[in-house]
């Protein structure tokens, strides 16, 4: 996959697009807040009977994804052809799975659609961030800062027991359970420690704590490595940290780590070194999740899908590995419904793409890019999580723009400034004296030099 260089982004982004991604982001993070205000009335009757406005509100952002995606595509295959047959394969992977789930009567048609949305659209997100040029990826970027430094104070009023949004209504509305008073929570915004020992999680804005903390996460490490002003930079990025550390969410803390230390990590080491240190952290932290209460189904989720579709070449179809499904042990990751449900290819796919990432770690000049995004397959690897649409479209966005933009030239969020470039965020522009007419940048975390 080739990279799009600061003379191809010259181009005049399309419009349309360049303002329907940062829509799709705002609604998607306001979709929780207007089904919580839908849900003022008598809740236990609307739990019962949803208002028929819930529903065009829940997959609203799902639509608007949709028309990016097919807006984008033909881009898509114009320029990164790879990316294309990975969405297209993917999807067809899913839409074999569902007819597979449909015909065995493995779940019912509803449960089934569902899963498949969960796992189809991160790959369709992915595709339209790679699609994006790069004032598409600037605005999507700094929608999500803008959105994040909202969030921020809004979680710090919740964490002093002030919600404006209960979540409480949106337990009600989704028809799930609401721990009775003085809690008054649904069940995702309580951690249980132990059988007796429980905390209070942050739900913030997205008004979902492990979602948030993704989207948290994230935040932290856009704001920490593309960032130039230094108050802004330590304020935003400090305020998203201790969001994602009160949201308890394991999937957006381990981001936040491998986001924000794992590049220090890498420069201290080494990067093979740190190859190898990141995957015995792995494997012990796994372990280690695996036996805290309330995270062994995660563990047990990859594991599972993982031996499963192994064992099914072509796959078993939907319903056997997920929150939906009907077996007993069926665990809770994002990967390991896809590896249980579309086989080998599905494992193949997402092998192929963390080795692409390992080797891009050991010659990026940016590590915390293919860390960050690492960091996101290793969050669907633990949690569904992954597949909650209004709260990843940011990292799934960045994801895709990353694979085939991996250069900080391109991350940056500095506007385009043909005539007379100027200092992007991140950088210390720099004379090549040899080469007068060349733009030379040093990345913050490197002391090499990138010419264009």
């Amino acid at each position: 996959m080739g990279s799009i260089g600061i003379a191809s982004e010259t181009a005049r982004p399309s419009l349309a697009v360049r303002w329907l991604v940062p829509a799709t982001i705002v609604v998607a993070t306001a979709q929780n807040p207007l089904l919580v205000l839908l849900a003022g009335g008598d809740q236990m009757a609307l739990g019962a009977n949803p208002s028929i406005l819930a529903t065009p509100i829940r997959y609203l952002d799902d639509l608007l994804i949709l028309l990016l995606a097919v807006a984008l595509f033909p881009r898509l295959t114009r320029f990164h052809r790879r990316c294309a047959r990975l969405v297209v394969g993917w999807a067809a992977l899913v839409a074999l799975a569902v007819v597979h789930a449909i015909a065995a009567n493995i779940v019912p048609a509803g449960n089934a659609v569902t899963v498949a949305r969960q796992v189809l659209m991160p790959v369709l997100i992915i595709g339209i961030g790679a699609s994006l040029r790069r004032n598409e990826w600037r605005a999507a970027a700094i929608t999500t800062l803008a959105l994040s430094a909202i969030n921020a104070p809004y979680t710090f009023l919740e964490w002093c027991g002030i919600r404006l949004f209960p979540p409480a209504n949106l337990g009600y509305l989704d028809g799930g359970w609401v721990y009775p008073p003085p809690l008054n929570l649904p069940y995702n915004f309580v951690s249980w420690s132990s059988p007796t020992e429980w905390s209070v999680r942050l739900g913030g804005l997205l008004i979902n704590p492990p979602t948030l903390g993704i989207f948290a996460a994230l935040s932290a490490s856009l704001t920490w490595w593309l960032l130039r002003n230094q108050a802004l930079r330590y304020t935003l990025a400090l305020a998203n940290a201790m969001v994602c550390f009160g949201t308890i969410s394991r999937a957006g803390i381990m981001i936040l780590l491998v986001g924000l230390l794992g590049p220090y990590f890498v420069k201290r080491v080494g990067r093979t070194i740190s190859v190898i240190g990141f995957a015995v952290g792995i494997t012990l932290g796994g372990t280690i999740i695996a036996t805290m209460p309330g995270s062994t189904k995660h563990v047990t989720g990859l594991v599972v899908g993982l031996t499963r579709g192994l064992k099914a070449p072509l796959g078993e179809g939907f319903g056997k590995v997920g929150n939906l499904a009907k077996a007993a042990v069926a665990g809770e990751s994002l990967l390991g419904i896809a590896f249980s449900a579309m086989g080998w290819l599905a494992i193949a796919l997402v092998a192929a793409i963390v080795i692409k990432l390992v080797l891009r770690l050991q010659s990026s000049t940016a590590s915390w890019v293919p860390l960050v995004q690492l960091g996101a397959l290793l969050a669907a690897a633990l949690a569904e999580t992954g597949g909650a649409v209004y709260g990843t479209i940011p990292m799934w966005l960045f994801f895709g723009y990353a694979l085939v933009n991996p250069d900080l030239a391109s991350l940056s969020l500095e506007p385009d400034r043909a005539r007379n470039p100027k200092v992007l965020f991140g950088f210390d522009e720099l004379a090549s004296p040899e080469q007068p007419n060349r733009i030379c940048f040093r990345p913050v975390e490197d002391r090499r030099l990138l010419c264009k």
